[in-house]
Formats: structure tokens, C-alpha cells, sequence
């Protein structure tokens, strides 16, 4: 499987699963039923999941490629929800019922709204290429946006956004925002950025594209400065599981480390750290430091993180673990006063 681009819905294999003619019927309508949705929409990038009798089409594959952003987020976080009420409701009309995607995307779609609003362009690429259609400023023009995009991606500074294709060379279609980049990237903008690219209109070198030492400095000293602050540590899996040994509690500890890591990796809360192996295992030896932490992030441990934590140990609902709307409802309100 691709990783970069992994199937989110896979009919053939849906279908494959149980020959039975109920399951097949099932499979079908159930299928019919979210595409014509995310069709509806506007959810779907370059896949057409009906023939020309508006029948569905057995082979349809759904990759996270094929789906627009606030697609993949309905995805992420409705979806399945909606298929397992899909599965246990004995409605009549239950394929027509789409209630739960309709107040998901509408949620999804507020929420990209309001963020949006908040959420500048740094460099557009299009928008360049299309002010003047002079050879040496096109030229100049991907030079220097392929070097910039190039030191960007080479130091990890860039979020959600890939400048380059299979073969390395730059998209013309990329798009830079503020949101793309993390917070010291947003800082080498602000510092650094500007005065690179001063430096590239006054020089006449031919190699003045490949010099980024403006810019090697800049986040140097972001570094450095990131340095000296006290670094301390935020949540330790392997000191919570030593801590908790006496009384035998390791599971709930995994059980809720899981859920609080999931939460702050799905909504790009993380840093430098992935405390999950290939298979999906949380990794016992993940450490959360403050420099692990987007300032969301950080916030939310301040405000949120240890009430949840102890609703979690007080609560005997079975589905405790899951049940992050503390954790949501925390995030929803830092980022609505950023």
C-alpha cells in the first residue's frame, strides 16, 4: 500500500468480503449511497464512482488523493460512524438517512471557514508564474521558489503541502500558507525570508540560487534561541507505566495514552515525534516534550489534558477511551481565540 496515498474506501474488497446475496445488496446501497453524497458535495478529486446510467461502478477505489480536504476530514471523523449506523439500524430508509455526514461537513466546513479567515497566503507559485510571462522571470521566479521550497522541505518546516512531484521537480500549483509551515517556519518568514529574497534581485551571481546562508542562519538563531528556553517534559508513557506498576494498572495506561496521543497526532498538535510504530502500536518509549508541542498543543496540555485524564480514571464507561469531547471542545476554543 501507498503509504503517502492509502485507499480510504475500497469496494471491490467490500464486496468480496461475503458472497451472500444480503451482503452484496447491502455492500451496494450502502456504497451508492456515500458517493452520491461526497459527489453531491463536491468531496471527490478525479474519480467518477457512476457509469453513464448513474449505476455505481463495482471497481471504485477511493484514495486520500481522491478527496478534497474537507473530504478527507469527513473521512477522518464521520465516516465510519456512519457506516456502523449503516450496519446496526434496521430503518427502511436508512441509506437515505445522512444526517451525521450532513452535520459533520457543515461542522468541517465551519471550522475551515473560520480558519481560513486567519490562514494567509505566504507564496503563491501560481500567482507568480502568471504576473509577467517574461522567459527571465519565469526563470527566476521557479529558482528561487524551488530553492526556498527545497530548504523548507530539506529542515522540515512545511506542513500538509508536498512542492515537489515524483521527480523532484517543483508543482507549479503550490500554494504556501501560513498554516503550511510550523511555528519555525512561520518565524523564518518573519525574520529571514524577506531579506533572502532582496538579496536574489540585487545579485547578478549565477549560483545566487543555490546560496541559502540567509536563510541557514536565520533558523539558526530561531534554533538557538528554541534552545535556550527550558525544554521540559509534557507526558512520559514509560514513567506513567513505571509509576503505575505497583498497581498493576498498565493497560489503562496504554489504553488512554493511545487515545490522547491519536487525538494530538490527528489534529496536528505534534512536533518531531511519532509515537506509533508501522503497525499502529503505540511506541511504549514516547516522551512529549514542550518542543514536541505546536503552541495548540501546548495549550491544550495547560487547560485540558489532566481533566481529561482524570475523568478518564474516575469513569467505568466502556467507551471512556474514546470519548475525547473534553479534549475537542478545549481545542475548539483555543484555536477560535488564536
Amino acid at each position: 500500500m501507498n503509504k503517502t496515498d492509502p485507499i480510504l474506501y475500497d469496494l471491490p474488497m467490500l464486496i468480496a468480503k461475503n458472497k451472500t446475496n444480503l451482503w452484496q445488496e447491502h455492500s451496494t446501497k450502502t456504497s451508492t449511497a456515500l458517493m452520491r453524497f461526497l459527489k453531491k458535495h463536491d468531496l471527490l478529486i478525479g474519480v467518477e464512482p457512476f457509469d453513464e446510467q448513474g449505476k455505481l461502478k463495482t471497481d471504485t477505489i477511493i484514495k486520500k488523493s481522491n478527496l478534497t480536504p474537507d473530504g478527507l476530514e469527513l473521512f477522518k471523523t464521520v465516516v465510519n460512524s456512519w457506516l456502523k449506523y449503516i450496519d446496526r439500524s434496521s430503518a427502511a430508509n436508512k441509506y437515505q438517512n445522512f444526517n451525521r455526514l450532513e452535520n459533520g461537513l457543515t461542522e468541517i466546513r465551519d471550522f475551515i471557514k473560520a480558519r481560513d479567515e486567519k490562514d494567509y497566503t505566504l507564496h503563491n507559485l501560481p500567482m507568480l508564474l502568471t504576473r509577467n510571462k517574461n522567459k527571465w522571470w519565469l526563470d527566476s521566479v521557479m529558482q528561487s521558489s524551488t530553492a526556498l521550497f527545497g530548504f523548507l522541505k530539506k529542515h522540515e518546516l512545511l506542513i500538509d503541502v508536498e512542492p515537489f512531484d515524483e521527480k523532484g521537480n517543483l508543482k507549479t500549483d503550490t500554494v504556501l500558507k501560513k498554516s503550511n509551515l510550523t511555528p519555525e517556519g512561520q518565524e523564518l518568514f518573519d525574520i529571514a525570508v524577506d531579506g533572502w529574497f532582496d538579496y536574489l534581485a540585487r545579485s547578478t551571481v549565477p549560483t545566487k540560487y543555490q546560496n541559502v546562508s540567509r536563510l541557514e542562519k536565520g533558523l539558526a538563531k530561531i534554533r538557538e534561541n528554541k534552545n535556550k528556553e527550558v525544554d521540559f517534559t509534557v507526558y512520559d508513557v514509560a514513567a506513567s507505566l513505571a509509576t503505575n506498576k505497583i498497581n498493576q494498572l498498565p493497560e489503562p495506561i496504554i489504553q488512554s495514552s493511545i487515545a490522547l496521543l491519536a487525538f494530538l497526532k490527528q489534529h496536528q498538535l505534534l512536533i518531531g515525534v511519532e509515537p506509533f510504530d508501522k503497525k499502529g502500536n503505540l511506541k511504549t518509549d514516547t516522551v512529549i516534550k514542550k518542543s514536541n508541542l505546536t503552541p495548540d498543543g501546548l495549550e491544550l496540555f495547560k487547560t485540558a489534558v489532566d481533566d481529561w485524564l482524570a475523568s478518564v480514571d474516575k469513569t467505568t464507561a466502556a467507551n471512556k477511551y474514546q470519548n475525547v469531547s473534553r479534549l475537542e471542545q478545549a481545542l475548539a476554543q483555543i484555536r477560535e481565540s488564536d
